[in-house]
């Protein structure tokens, strides 16, 4: 670990040509004092590397000196081929290795292509994170990770609701981190399944491998196993008025509790309502969520959703204290 560290500062160096030792410290995730010691390893070895002091000061190396260091090791390529942000690279235990890569890289740039690569991060983010989320992170357990790799059949117990905690023996294919959530693809009895890693436990990594389906592409598999996924998911298909001031805050609210976040909206009539037209996932989430616009929504259809609406209102009403016999 410390002679691919040592190579990492190097670039880093050859990249940024000055860095103070805390800067250093931060980037290779140790404490200054380590840097002070690796510096003094470098130097030692012949690096040209030296230290000024002063507002102006930090680490640097001569400004002549220069060498080749873009061989990449295997798990820097994996960071790399895996092109995801840090969260997917960290779940998988390969964040420093895709910080190193990535300097590697640069380090090999001229000047002008590193002032482009500079200027694209500090325009553009990814954020995997996905809003009002509060879940709990559920990265996928270092013996999977070995068995994707390394073609090894693993054992689990899935809680495929809670509880259950059936005993499963899988071929692992694959692993998929979709918006912060991961999933394993595997066979089990000849047919490719789809398995949260969440609810993945006891997880035991066999001794027996296997060998991967001749032509199968996990990206293929995934968009197709989505698309059915998403295709067979339940459909409660609503057509509601909604006052033309309280539609903002309806459309902020809404796509989070529908089937595919798409709201159809008409140009509003003269009398300030607008018509929206979208999917809920079930009729009980369509009433819940029309109940609680009150007097700002009215349901055109289906009929039997605008009768569970009033059948839940009147009920509401009937439920609220009688402050005639408070007093």
């Amino acid at each position: 670990m410390r002679a691919d560290r040592l190579v990492h500062l190097i670039l880093l160096l050859q990249r940024h040509r000055r860095m103070t030792i805390p800067e250093l410290a931060v980037r290779l995730e140790v404490s200054s004092r380590t840097i002070s010691r690796d510096l003094l390893a470098l130097s030692t070895a012949g690096v040209p590397v030296s230290a000024d002091r002063g507002a102006y000061g930090g680490v640097r190396l001569d400004q002549d000196w220069r060498t080749d260091l873009s061989g990449l090791q295997s798990d820097e390529i994996r960071a790399l081929r895996l092109g995801r942000g840090p969260g997917a690279l960290r779940d998988l235990g390969w964040h420093r290795a895709g910080s190193a890569a990535l300097a590697k890289w640069l380090g090999q740039m001229g000047p002008e292509q590193q002032a482009v690569a500079h200027a694209v991060g500090e325009r553009f983010l990814v954020d995997e994170q996905p809003w009002f989320s509060h879940t709990i992170a559920h990265p996928p357990h270092p013996d999977l990770i070995t068995a994707v790799q390394q073609c090894l059949r693993v054992d689990f117990l899935y809680d495929a609701a809670p509880g259950t905690g059936a005993a499963r023996t899988v071929s692992p294919l694959g692993l998929v981190c979709k918006v912060g959530t991961w999933y394993l693809v595997a066979l089990r009895d000849d047919r490719l399944r789809v398995y949260r890693v969440g609810a993945m436990r006891g997880i035991h990594l066999g001794a027996q491998s296997f060998d991967r389906p001749a032509g199968f592409s996990l990206q293929a598999f995934w968009s197709g196993w989505t698309r059915e996924f998403e295709s067979s998911r339940p459909r409660y298909d609503v057509v509601l008025e909604v006052q033309e001031g309280a539609y903002p805050e309806f459309a902020r609210a809404t796509p989070w509790l529908t089937v595919d976040g798409v709201l159809t909206r008409e140009e509003p009539s003269p009398s300030g309502w607008t018509t929206v037209r979208l999917t809920f996932g079930s009729p009980e989430t369509a009433c819940r969520h029309v109940m609680g616009f009150a007097d700002c929504i009215r349901v055109k259809d289906p009929p039997e959703l605008a009768a569970m609406v009033r059948t839940r209102l009147a009920s509401a009403i009937a439920s609220l204290p009688d402050r005639s016999a408070i007093r």
